[in-house]
């Protein structure tokens, strides 16, 4: 008995898994992006003294 596999199934996966990639870079753009503004507000405040 041999199982099988829907031809839409590893598409749909690789689209999740792109999906979630996406997310987690989105996050890691944010991080950097509120990191970078936090360290050249520090850069401003460290210049204007």
């Amino acid at each position: 008995m041999s199982v099988e596999v829907p031809c839409g199934f590893p598409i749909v996966f690789s689209v999740g898994f792109t999906h979630e990639a996406l997310f987690h870079f989105v996050d890691v753009c944010m991080m950097y992006r509120t990191a970078g503004s936090a360290l050249e507000s520090l850069f401003q405040s460290d210049m204007h003294t």
